[in-house]
């Protein structure tokens, strides 16, 4: 996860200027939509025959990556666009994994995951309640700050 990074800045700082004058509380809900359009829309997705992950830079210079790679790519433009609450998170059992990203903003829980729709939640519970855990399910979540296992 790198927010500071060269080419996450450079993004964020274009978002940035689509508005007259960007302020967090008035215009974060918009830059957030335009950093999953960016991700989602304008990368391509790839899947790699080794297990690694790219940095976001990287995601950003060849334009493409797995769900993982641009979903650290996702939060770090949102943790650079001033939300320190963005965090991946991954969900996997019966050899499926899932991957999004959310965040807290304007009393809602954002759900952002490439491929799909945006959701809104209550509470960060009700995010995680939607997910229906089972006993083989592993669940972590993490940005440039913390790391957690859930389940």
């Amino acid at each position: 996860m790198t927010p500071n990074s060269e080419k996450v800045t450079e993004k964020a700082n274009w978002i940035k200027s689509k508005f007259l004058n960007y302020t967090y509380d008035k215009d974060f809900y918009d830059a957030s939509m335009m950093a999953f359009g960016f991700v989602n829309d304008e990368t391509e997705d790839v899947v790699l025959p080794l297990q690694f992950w790219i940095s976001p830079d990287e995601v950003i210079t060849f334009m493409m990556g797995d769900i993982m790679d641009k979903a650290i790519l996702l939060c770090s433009l949102l943790i650079k666009l001033g939300n320190p609450s963005a965090r991946v998170f991954v969900k996997m059992d019966d050899s499926a994994r899932r991957v999004f990203v959310y965040h807290e903003f304007g009393s809602k829980f954002h759900v952002l995951e490439c491929g799909k729709e945006k959701r809104e939640f209550n509470s960060r519970d009700d995010v995680l309640q939607s997910l229906q855990f089972n006993e083989d399910t592993v669940a972590y979540e993490f940005n440039n700050q913390m790391y957690a296992d859930l389940y």
